[in-house]
């Protein structure tokens, strides 16, 4: 909708590249002394900002190519997801070496490097954007505008995101915190059900709810780590059993995109 420079999406990959890797430099440069908590949000807020952008907008590419090329369809997903999985997997198993060897600082300036290295594409105009101008511009703006719904739900998002993200870092209260992110999940479920075609209300609906009550082990390997000393020997979480539980995902991810490119090179084989 706000093409930068007659950009849509370069641009904005690139300043959120520069701002999340300059947050994980922060975060791994500057001392624990000097680090407060709430710089310390805000770098990871940069952070998993630039994941979010360069995702949704490198998925938005690759869409439009799959468009123009649809028998690649599978093959590209599976080479995204493929890439994907293995640099988690090898990020995971690199993660608790490092850890135990250095300091846990190191983890962060070291992946500060592959977030850096996205600008290289960015800048050498590997998207192949077709620059726009101020009139195709407006007509694209006039084609969203009539489109009220997703408008509305769209800014009822960000809005929900950013009342949690400030009301995370400016309070500390639990009950504050929670009665905030109540009130964002009803918010948000009431008006996509409101909105939205009944099926898709219902399949939306469905997912905040299974997102919303899913549990998780990622804070454990932290909890474990800051009370260490006062957890008796036979209850601290071992990290190897820890690091199992994301090894076998992915190993089990990569198995899976395998079996479905073989299975639409040679449906009868598999």
């Amino acid at each position: 909708m706000l093409p930068l420079g007659g950009y849509h999406k370069s641009p904005y990959m690139i300043a959120s590249a520069i701002t999340g890797c300059i947050a994980l430099v922060v975060i791994g440069a500057v001392p624990k002394t000097m680090l407060s908590l709430t710089l310390l949000v805000v770098c990871l807020f940069f952070n998993q900002t630039q994941l979010s952008v360069c995702d949704i907008l490198a998925e938005a590419k690759y869409a439009e190519r799959i468009q123009q090329v649809p028998a690649y369809g599978p093959h590209l997903l599976s080479y995204v997801w493929f890439g994907m999985n293995i640099g988690s997997l090898v990020g995971m198993l690199l993660s608790g070496i490092i850890l135990a060897t250095f300091s846990p600082k190191l983890p962060y300036l070291i992946a500060a490097l592959p977030a850096g290295m996205v600008l290289i594409p960015l800048i050498l105009g590997c998207l192949e954007e077709k620059r726009v101008t101020p009139e195709e511009a407006a007509e694209q703006r006039k084609k969203f505008y009539k489109q009220t719904e997703a408008m509305l739900l769209s800014g009822m998002i960000c809005l929900a995101c950013l009342g949690l993200t400030v009301c995370g870092l400016a309070s500390s209260n639990v009950r504050l915190n929670a009665t905030v992110a109540l009130l964002a999940f009803l918010l948000v479920g009431f008006s996509f059900s409101v909105f939205l075609s009944p099926t898709i209300a219902k399949f939306n609906a469905w997912s905040l709810l299974q997102t919303s009550l899913s549990l998780s082990t990622r804070g454990a390997p932290l909890f474990s780590n800051r009370h260490s000393r006062t957890i008796s020997r036979g209850t601290t979480f071992l990290p190897l059993l820890l690091q199992l539980r994301h090894w076998h995902r992915w190993c089990f991810d990569i198995l899976g995109w395998h079996y479905y490119l073989s299975a639409l090179h040679d449906p009868l084989q598999v």
